[in-house]
């Protein structure tokens, strides 16, 4: 060890003033950087706690965060908090507990407190806000949306009031950070607002951004525009169906990547009623029969008898005086009714839009490629009978007839390009990354040492250089000043007089730099 010291003392003692001012400043960036990176190793891992906080949340975060003396960083404009990893999953779970974040409004908490006596117009005041903030709270969720404000108008159910007609209606008001909103995410946000208000009507529900635009105008309910939009997705789902059912069979064939299909659906559009009603004459049947029969008997006594006393005696029981003439007349009649059922059938066909009138397929296979040895792979068309084995192996998947192949399918063999695919960088896993937060607390104590060894070494290994100057005679006088003899070089001793330098400098300008760094270095 103290070998080691005197040698660096003896090299530090030889060295010059311009020297040991660099080797100081090359000690003082490595003692900086050392610094630096035992402070970086030393700072703690912070991670997201909570991002897009209000104001509100964020104090009372920022708050509990201090009272238990723990490190934190807000980022994001004052919107974002940062905690040491380690911390951040005791913090949510403790923040939870509490009731925060709040998301900026209250929500069905609101009711955990039971309030006696409150009114009823206080109870529903307090329902309409709970829904309000709960459904703030989600859309704040949604993928490129800052924050979110709900606002619900209920109309109040009066029995007697024409105003008790009207219907509720929703203003939402989003912050997208500048950000635009495709009409999805619009769309997604009116139906959420819709379906958690009863009797909120979808083109009642206002979709405003932090710039003015009105979001959700274009996005009314158009009877006629939403079944032309439903009519054309559902022709897309069905052109896509079958096109993945084409290229999935023939993948196996001709191989990945060298097929391409295309299917042209034609569906119904309008929607149809047909009623026909048919009787059968042949096929009657007796419904219900009713037979009547009625028999009646009369008798008459026959007139012209004269007065006397046979005619005033009484008769008999039928009131027919004894030796009085009669007649008598008896009547039947018979009524027979018959209700016949003629066979009749109803039939009613209902269609609705969507049946499949016509298909389609437009088919293109990649050249069949061959490969010779030692020669380069060749195109080889493939046969008609091959193309028409393909033809048909279509037809049966789309269900078209061979009879109707030949005009709604198509297969043509095309040479395909070559395309080449970039090759997928992976993205950090998370078991590399805690590698690297582990590695990186030893890595700044490795880099210290290495540095500090590099510079000794640098040190040990610097040798000052003697430097003789070399004078070349050019005359006489300042060969016998010299000592010397014409034509040769002299070499002086690093000991120069200011008389010598002034003739080295007249002599050979270029050791002037060499010569006063040796003068400086010998005086001192």
């Amino acid at each position: 060890m103290n070998s080691t010291l005197g040698q660096l003392h003896k090299i530090w003692a030889e060295l010059g003033i311009n020297q040991k001012f660099s080797l100081l400043l090359a000690l003082g960036g490595i003692m900086v950087a050392m610094a630096a990176l035992l402070l970086w190793s030393a700072r703690p891992n912070f991670q997201l706690l909570y991002g897009r906080l209000e104001s509100k949340d964020m104090s009372e975060i920022v708050r509990l965060i201090e009272e238990q003396a723990i490190p934190y960083e807000i980022q994001g404009g004052g919107s974002s908090v940062y905690v040491p990893q380690d911390k951040v999953y005791a913090l949510r779970m403790q923040l939870a507990s509490q009731g925060i974040p709040s998301g900026g409004g209250v929500g069905f908490e609101i009711f955990d407190k039971s309030n006696f006596g409150i009114s009823d117009f206080v109870q529903r005041t307090n329902y309409i806000r709970a829904v309000q903030g709960e459904l703030s709270r989600t859309i704040s969720q949604l993928s490129g949306i800052r924050s979110a404000r709900v606002m619900v108008v209920v109309p109040e159910n009066k029995l007697l009031s024409e105003a008790s007609r009207r219907i509720p209606t929703a203003s939402v008001f989003i912050d997208t950070g500048g950000v635009t909103l495709g009409q999805e995410a619009v769309n997604s946000i009116r139906f959420l607002v819709s379906n958690a208000v009863e009797g909120l009507d979808l083109n009642e529900v206002a979709v405003v951004d932090n710039n003015g635009n009105v979001l959700s105008e274009q996005l009314k309910h158009d009877d006629s525009l939403s079944q032309a939009s439903s009519q054309i997705s559902f022709r897309q789902s069905l052109e896509t169906y079958y096109v993945n059912k084409i290229e999935s069979m023939l993948s196996k064939i001709v191989g990945s990547g060298n097929i391409v299909a295309r299917v042209a659906v034609d569906i119904e559009t309008e929607a149809s009623t047909f009623l026909e009603e048919k009787f059968d004459p042949n096929g009657q049947v007796v419904r219900s029969q009713t037979i009547t029969e009625n028999s009646t008997t009369s008798q008459e006594a026959s007139s012209g008898q004269g007065a006397g006393i046979q005619a005033n005696n009484p008769g008999d029981e039928d009131g027919v005086g004894a030796g009085v003439p009669t007649s008598s007349t008896e009547e039947t009649r018979k009524n027979k009714n018959i209700a016949y059922e003629i066979n009749h059938s109803i039939t009613e066909v209902v269609r609705t839009p969507g049946t499949l009138k016509r298909l389609s397929a437009a088919v293109f296979v990649a050249t069949k490629m061959e490969t010779k040895e030692g020669a380069e792979p060749q195109a080889q068309p493939r046969s008609e009978e091959e193309l028409v084995t393909l033809r048909n192996m279509v037809a049966n998947t789309l269900g078209i007839s061979m009879e109707e192949a030949p005009s709604l399918i198509t297969i043509e063999e095309v040479p395909f390009p070559k395309v080449e695919v970039p090759e997928e960088t992976g993205l950090i896993n998370d078991s590399l990354m805690k590698w690297v937060d582990l590695s990186k607390n030893f890595a700044a104590v490795a880099i210290a040492i290495v540095m500090f060894i590099v510079f000794l070494r640098m040190v040990k290994n610097h040798k000052p250089k003697i430097n003789d100057f070399e004078i070349m005679d050019q005359g006489p006088t300042n060969a016998n000043n010299m000592g010397g003899s014409t034509g040769t070089a002299l070499n002086v001793t690093p000991n120069p007089t200011p008389e010598l330098l002034n003739e080295l400098i007249q002599q050979k300008p270029e050791n002037v730099s060499t010569a006063l760094k040796n003068w400086v270095s010998n005086s001192n």
